[in-house]
């Protein structure tokens, strides 16, 4: 399965599109998301998701003058031996490995952790019939100073 699966010429594709993305919404008090049982009268989260309309760019237009030191991305060409992403197993063993050295090889890293994915969308896997695991539904980055070391030790 090649990730460029279904990609239109470039004539018919949109450069942009606008899209409602559900962003949180600030609050006075610190914000929290239990990933385990909460304590007894304590909400699981007090996280509220706020949808605002964005822009969302074709990212593929850019990508021949896309330059990672420059623009901050790099869009690269790659076919996948993962047949099949709603497979947590196989996205884990074929997808992480693959990431990793992709990452590598357009940065020159000497190691590269994935640590992470999320599924973009919740629906059954098209494949098996199965429920997907949940979806990110929310825009997040998490991939700070701070937060990314914590997150990638436990994917050690």
């Amino acid at each position: 399965m090649s990730i460029e699966v279904a990609v239109r010429p470039e004539a018919e594709t949109p450069s942009s599109v606008e899209a409602k993305v559900l962003f949180t919404a600030r609050g006075p008090d610190k914000l929290y998301a239990y990933t385990y049982k909460p304590p007894e009268g304590t909400p699981a989260t007090n996280i509220t998701a706020e949808p605002h309309t964005v822009r969302v760019a074709n990212l593929r237009q850019a990508a021949p003058h896309a330059d990672l030191d420059v623009e901050g991305f790099q869009l690269v060409r790659h076919r996948t031996s993962v047949a099949d992403f709603w497979d947590e197993a196989q996205t884990m063993a074929l997808g992480h490995p693959e990431t990793a050295e992709l990452v590598k090889a357009a940065t020159g890293a000497a190691r590269v952790v994935v640590f992470d994915h999320t599924f973009a969308a919740a629906r059954t896997a098209w494949s098996t019939g199965r429920p997907a695991p949940s979806a990110n539904r929310r825009a997040a980055s998490t991939s700070t100073r701070r937060c990314s070391p914590a997150r990638s030790a436990c994917a050690r």
